[in-house]
């Protein structure tokens, strides 16, 4: 099948464009309800008591404009180019405020506004025939994939991404650096592990820059240089190369690490161990866990990664193709 035959058929069975629209609704589908429940509620504490909202199910209307005089109707995509308006829906999310233990009668809120993508689910022109977008004033041949912001037809345009929860790990001479896009419910957290030509392997995420990764395993809770040395590896070659890490590593305990963590962010002392426990369990690693119970596992991660960056250095794997597709993704 030559070029231009083969272009034809992609258009004929996949399209240019509905792969924005099924990202689209697969967002308004699961991927909002997903995030709202990761968060799951907001604690509060008023001086009337103890306040919990807890947040339930997220829904989308349909595109609508409110006029002058407070009313509100559905609006189509050819409206919203004219009348230089923005192309939304309301969201509504269910909260139920919880008092001093006690569950109250749930309401529906709305939280605000969203831009609707042209010829989604959610579009005012979704399941329409031709002629009834004809008599609506909308072009028949309106492929969509695109929103409608105070008149004006705004694309999202695709940008390469590391493939998310993937570790790349890359060689430029000496220097070795591992890149990973941890993501778990629409969260993504960027980490940078670097080893440095005389050994020392430092992490990078958040708002901690080249932190010595065995400060974070510590803090982690592998507390003795022999524990963490075992849970790398028990190859003499590697664990030679580990020495560096281990006469520079400051911190002898979990909690002088977390102390050395809290330094480094830069907080106020009496909210330092809160912040750098927030910093472990919800930034590092995301897709590992997310609560204190997950620690142990994103240590072992980390030794991992470790192990394998000595085994780059010592040229017994090959490094990553960081350009290779399987590697990336498409957002």
């Amino acid at each position: 099948m030559g070029y231009p035959e083969l272009l034809k058929s992609f258009e004929k069975n996949i399209g240019w464009v509905d792969f924005q629209i099924n990202s689209f609704n697969n967002f308004v589908e699961e991927g909002i309800q997903n995030i709202v429940d990761e968060i799951g509620f907001l604690q509060l504490t008023p001086e009337m008591g103890d306040l919990k909202l807890k947040f339930g199910k997220v829904s989308v209307g349909k595109p609508q404009v409110k006029e002058a005089d407070g009313s509100t109707r559905v609006i189509f995509p050819n409206e919203a180019r004219i009348r230089n308006l923005t192309y939304s829906a309301p969201i509504w999310l269910d909260i139920t405020p919880v008092i001093n233990g006690v569950q109250e009668r749930p309401e529906k809120v709305h939280i605000g506004n969203m831009p609707i993508m042209v010829r989604s689910k959610l579009c005012s022109t979704y399941g329409l025939t031709p002629r009834e977008l004809a008599e609506r004033g909308e072009d028949i041949n309106d492929p969509g994939g695109y929103f409608i912001i105070n008149g004006t037809e705004r694309v999202l345009v695709l940008i390469e991404e590391i493939a998310p929860n993937q570790t790349i790990f890359e060689r430029e001479d000496d220097m070795i650096t591992v890149r990973i896009n941890s993501e778990k419910s629409g969260f993504r957290q960027r980490h940078l592990i670097e080893r440095k030509p005389d050994g020392e392997i430092t992490i990078s995420f958040a708002n901690l820059r080249r932190l010595s990764i065995f400060t974070i395993l510590k803090a982690l809770g592998l507390e003795t240089d022999k524990e963490i040395c075992f849970t790398i590896s028990q190859d003499p070659k590697i664990l030679n190369e580990l020495y560096i890490n281990l006469y520079n590593e400051e911190a002898t305990t979990s909690q002088e690490a977390i102390d050395i963590i809290g330094r480094k962010l830069r907080v106020a002392e009496d909210y330092r161990e809160e912040r750098v426990n927030q910093i472990l369990d919800r930034y590092l690693l995301p897709h590992v866990g997310q609560e204190t119970k997950d620690r142990l596992q994103k240590a072992k991660v980390l030794a991992k990664i470790i192990k394998k960056i000595i085994a780059l250095s010592l040229n017994l794997i090959p490094e990553d193709d960081i350009d290779h597709y399987s590697n990336k993704r498409l957002l």
